[in-house]
Order: C-alpha cells, then structure tokens, then sequence
C-alpha cells in the first residue's frame, strides 16, 4: 500500500467530512457527501491484492451511488416545494407554509429519502448490508476511519437536518428513529453472536452501537437529546478507534487478525495489549464504571423520564445480550 495513496485519500476523506459538518446549503451536503465517499471506495480497495477488498469497495460503491441519488432526488423535491437551499430558511418557509395534506405528506417523503442517505453512512438497519463485508475486506487502518469519520459527519449533518431545517415534523421523524433504532439494535445484536470473524462482529456491533444513538436523538428535552447523542457517539469513536487500534498492534508480517481463533493466547503473548482490550470491550459492553456505560445510562434514564418504561427494559435487555459477544472475544 502506497504512503502516498493512502494519506492522500484520508486528507480528502477529512476534507468532506469538514465540508458536510458546516454544511447549511443542501447544495454544500451534496457536495461534501460526494468529497467524503469518493476517497473512501479507494481507499478500501487500496489493498489492490485483497480480492474481499475490492469486492467490499465495489458493493459501498454502487450502495452508496443509490444513497446518494436518493438524497439529490430528496433535495431537488424540498427545493421544489419551498424554493429555499439554505436550511434555516427552509425552517422559516415551512414554519409559516399553508400546504395541503398531500403536499405535507410528499414532504415528509423527502425528508425521508435524505434521511434514507445518511442512515445509511451511519449504517443503521436495514442499511447496513454493506457495513461488516467492508469492515472484513479493507486493512484495519482503513475500517477504522470508515467507521468513524463517516459516522461523526453524518450524525452532525443530520441534527442539521432534523432540528434546524425540519423542526415542524419532528413528531414524525422521531417515530422513524424509534423505530429504525430499536429495528438496529435488535438486528445488530443478535447477529454479532453467531460472528466469528472479529472484525464481522466489530461492523454488527456497529450497528446495535448506532440504534442507541438514534434512540437518544428521539429523547426529551430537546438539549438532553444532542447531549447524550453527542456523548454516545464520542464515546463509540474512541472505543472504535481503540479497538481497531489494538487489532493493528497485534497484526504482524502483513498478516491481520480476522477471527477470534487468531486471538487464542494473546493476553500470554502481550499482556498490555490485551488488558487495553478488555477495558475497550468493557466499555462497549456497557460494563461499570466505563464510559460505554454511562452513555447507555443517558439513553435508558432519558427513555424512563419520557415514560417509555417498555422500550428502556427492551434496551437494557439488549445491551446484556451483546455483552455476550463481547465477552467472546
């Protein structure tokens, strides 16, 4: 793998991420949504001798054009109906917009398709299909800015979207993430047990990591919302950085560890190595007093002041259930 190449991608790859962050143009979104992805399907092909690599970049790649045709399609729909770019003039178009039932609910069909875009790079359920074969198929150095510079961009870009530009149909777009949290963490979960490839269980991990986090979005005040949302998602990037971290370390000679046999007799071999894993493990299991924990505490506390005591007992139940794949590995 070129030096060259790959610091070159990454700088481009930061650059969008940048862009899509500050973004309060749909026309800028666009187009620090493209900056970003471009250098990321390189970079998980930069492998050019790993066949899963190029088979993973050509999957996100044709994935991610539909995504991305989705949300130009969303935007052109919201640019039709309010002749607005700038997303807090969408809010004040809409605030005071006297549309007809049908015209709302075509609406609210765009907002969904841009929302659509963005679940996507996160990699919520059901538009993960592509998140663990990358995860498998690109180095370690690359999985791990996949899954969290893409992740920070997007997040940003839809409290954005959400709370700045679409503020009027909250009741709505709340129902959504309540559902396509509930829908991740359940799926992510459950499929991480039967895993065996670490870095396979580390995308579904991913998964069930991202519904907690538009859970917290749904919560009540608006501040605790983008508080715990904000908390939830440092934490899954430090941790993610972390862990994939500690995978590189112990991979040696070009040779990546890719499933939990390989990691038989580490805590022997590097002792240090393999107590900084447990604790990130813990973490991410939602073990006290780490901050995986905490940010789970948030979620849960947050869902019994709004009186969903149902769904706070589902999320517990699910957090003891994937602390079971983690103690696995």
């Amino acid at each position: 793998i070129s030096d060259g190449d790959f610091y070159t991608l990454l700088m481009l790859c930061i650059l969008g991420a940048m862009v899509l962050t500050a973004a309060h143009s749909l026309m800028s979104i666009y187009v620090g949504l493209e900056l970003l992805s471009l250098p990321l399907y390189a970079l998980i092909a930069i492998n050019r001798n790993s066949r899963s690599g190029l088979e993973a970049s050509i999957k996100y790649f044709v994935l991610g054009a539909i995504a991305s045709a989705l949300l130009l399609f969303g935007m052109s729909f919201v640019y039709g109906l309010t002749g607005q770019l700038d997303i807090a003039d969408i809010a004040k178009f809409l605030s005071t917009a006297n549309f007809s039932e049908i015209q709302n609910q075509f609406l609210l069909v765009c907002l969904v398709m841009m929302i659509a875009t963005f679940l996507f790079k996160l990699g919520a359920f059901p538009f993960h299909m592509w998140l663990p074969d990358v995860y498998e198929g690109a180095p370690n150095a690359v999985a791990n800015i996949v899954a969290t510079i893409p992740k920070v961009a997007a997040f940003a870009m839809l409290i954005n979207i959400l709370f700045i530009g679409f503020p009027s149909l909250k009741d709505q777009w709340v129902y959504l993430f309540r559902v396509i949290g509930i829908l991740s963490i359940f799926f992510g979960s459950l499929v991480a047990l039967s895993q065996t490839n670490i870095k396979r269980l580390l995308g579904y991990s991913t998964v069930s990591q991202v519904g907690f986090i538009l859970l917290a979005i749904t919560l009540e005040p608006q501040a605790y919302a983008l508080t715990t949302a904000s908390f939830y998602l440092t934490v899954y990037v430090f941790t993610t950085l972390a862990v994939f971290g500690v995978l590189t370390a112990i991979s040696v000679g070009g040779y990546e560890v890719q499933t939990l046999d390989d990691l038989k007799g580490f805590n022997t071999k590097s002792p240090w190595l393999a107590f900084i894993m447990l604790i990130i493990l813990f973490s991410m299991a939602g073990i006290p007093p780490f901050g995986g924990f905490i940010a789970k505490l948030f979620v849960v506390m947050g869902l019994i002041n709004g009186g969903h005591i149902g769904l706070a007992c589902f999320v517990l139940f699910m957090a003891v259930i994937a602390s079971f794949y983690y103690v696995r590995v």
